[in-house]
């Protein structure tokens, strides 16, 4: 009975073990569904069709057959049907958006190339046909995703036979007179490009991006795919990202808020990869709006939160006078310091990255950090963590402030109990922060004859300061981890830090114990 009872338990964990699984599945299935759009024309009549899998199938490709048929035998009194057909396989394909049926018939029924061929063509009202061929492509790119068993086996292989063709009928489409057509040109090309960099390489030799935004700079579609294009890192020159910047700063002043939620993601996108961006950026008339909403802290839409990662990128600029000017104006130094205490994770860590570039670009930001109230208090509690990439910042940030060696500074960082934090993080075998721990160690060690400390015993100060720190360090428990550490540690660098260390402990306690 027990036998029964547990083999049942563990039927039902697995049960549940597996509909986690596709449910996250799901979930990044429907992340990539928001990255990337499908066309669904409105006011329009949803096809509607009570089919089994196998009689939808025969049924999708009798469609594309007759398609096929009709402009291989030019039968210019089927024009009609065969736009109907077209019409009636894209309505097929929106309600089969999130199975293949649709997607396997496209690829053996070669109706992929039979839309290529039909999207080069010039006779008389071949552009209505080519609106519903571009949309039904458009709308396979956004289908299309790496959770598919078609991906690899024909999608791949397809993209790469083919890629000159899409990128060239695509991109000459672009300048047509049709409207809707260029429109469905450019779904099709930004949910192309959203994960297919062989496409974006093809469309940049025969075209260039230029091309692209000139010709579609003043209709609302380009953003969507300009957020596409950066968000995969893309990179522009300088005549392209002057085109784009031109066109997000104009969609940032609209009130359309879904232009607006994807310009300011490819701004941000932009921002982030290309640091010689962000003085053009700073540069638009849009850029206060940006500022205001950081200022609001209101997340509608995710506005704040995108908003928020420009203003975390202006400190990777290299050029300490316009950072200077830059927190003179917005205070970034006490943006970044607020998001310190966060409930968010994320926004803990790029402030810390934030400030940490920061210091590193001049110390007088290390400064102006170390003398805000209770800041060098927050920095340590918030590196006193389990969790290694917010140790990781928080070290790498502490270091940023100490590596001037300003004595102040160091003592400040001392009474709040950084030996205490050192201690305990020379237990992690984790390279990066044992490095950063370490210069700091080194530094707070070299400098230990310059603190002072009130003690009222009798004997010189600064044998009694350093006595004093000697004590708050608990030299023989660091020494011992230090050592231990070093047994346990492979990297030459890491070891070098500990030479170090040990060699100014020793040199001080010898100081002490000769006084």
């Amino acid at each position: 009975m027990q036998t029964n009872q547990n083999t049942s338990t563990n039927l039902l964990l697995q049960n549940k073990k597996e509909l986690f699984h596709i449910q996250l599945r799901k979930e990044k299935r429907e992340e990539i569904f928001k990255s990337k759009r499908i066309i669904q024309k409105q006011n329009e009549t949803p096809e509607h069709i009570q089919l089994n899998p196998e009689q939808l199938d025969q049924y999708i490709t009798e469609l594309m057959k007759e398609c096929i048929d009709i402009y291989r035998n030019r039968l210019p009194d089927d024009f009609d049907k065969m736009l109907n057909n077209l019409k009636r396989l894209r309505k097929l394909q929106n309600l089969d958006q999130r199975g293949e049926a649709f997607s396997l018939c496209l690829f053996k029924n070669d109706f992929i190339e039979y839309i290529l061929v039909l999207l080069n063509e010039q006779f008389d009202h071949a552009s209505q046909l080519q609106v519903e061929g571009a949309t039904i492509l458009a709308n396979f790119f956004g289908m299309m995703d790496k959770n598919s068993r078609l991906y690899f086996s024909s999608y791949l292989p397809m993209l790469n036979v083919l890629s000159d063709v899409i990128t060239k009928n695509f991109g000459r489409l672009l300048i047509s007179k049709n409207a809707p057509l260029v429109d469905s040109c450019l779904y099709a090309l930004g949910n192309a490009f959203y994960d297919q960099q062989i496409l974006v390489q093809k469309f940049k030799q025969h075209f260039g991006l230029k091309h692209l935004l000139q010709v579609s700079m003043h209709l609302n579609t380009v953003v969507w795919v300009l957020d596409t294009l950066t968000g995969n890192r893309e990179f522009l020159n300088k005549e392209e990202l002057e085109l784009s910047l031109q066109i997000l700063d104009k969609q940032l002043q609209s009130n359309d808020v879904e232009n607006f939620i994807h310009s300011l993601s490819a701004l941000r996108n932009i921002s982030q990869y290309q640091i010689d961006a962000i003085p053009m950026i700073i540069g638009l008339t849009s850029f206060q709006k940006i500022v205001e909403i950081v200022s609001q802290k209101q997340d509608l839409v995710h506005l704040h939160s995108t908003s928020l990662e420009i203003i975390f990128a202006l400190s990777t600029m290299n050029d300490y006078e316009q950072v200077k000017k830059l927190d003179n104006k917005y205070n970034l130094m006490e943006v970044y310091v607020t998001y310190l205490s966060s409930y968010e994770k994320e926004y803990r860590l790029k402030s810390m990255i934030s400030l940490t570039n920061l210091c590193n670009l001049n110390e007088t930001f290390a400064i102006q950090l170390s003398k805000m109230p209770y800041v060098i208090e927050k920095i340590i509690s918030i590196t006193i963590q389990t969790e290694q990439q917010q140790i990781l910042n928080g070290v790498n940030l502490i270091y940023s402030m100490l590596q001037y060696e300003k004595i102040e500074m160091n003592q400040n960082f001392i009474n709040n109990k950084i030996l205490s934090l050192i201690s305990r993080i020379l237990e992690y075998l984790n390279n990066d922060i044992l490095i950063s721990t370490l210069k700091s160690l080194w530094i707070l060690l070299q400098s230990i004859e310059y603190y002072t400390a009130s003690i009222q015993i009798p004997g010189d100060d600064k044998i009694k300061s350093q006595v004093y720190m000697m004590n708050q360090l608990n030299v023989h428990n660091i020494q011992d981890k230090l050592l231990t550490l070093y047994q346990n540690v492979n990297n030459q660098e890491v070891r070098d830090w500990i030479d170090e260390c040990v060699n100014i402990l020793e040199k001080t306690q010898n100081e002490i114990e000769t006084y």
